[in-house]
């Protein structure tokens, strides 16, 4: 899966909502910035861990 699917920015969402309950679903309708590259750590199926590395505008 890349990072700018739909599947996993539900999986990223649904952490954000079950824990601080918060629907960041909304920003969807904002896409994938591709110039953003993410890293995410799986255990079985639940994500447990992600990183997003930006590049640093001086």
């Amino acid at each position: 899966m890349c990072a700018g699917s739909t599947a996993v920015q539900r999986e990223l969402a649904r952490p954000i909502k079950d824990i601080f309950r918060v629907d960041v679903s909304p920003l969807d309708r904002l896409g994938h910035d591709p110039s953003v590259v993410s890293f995410g750590w799986w255990c079985g199926d639940e994500l447990v861990a992600n990183v997003g590395l930006y590049e640093r505008q001086l």
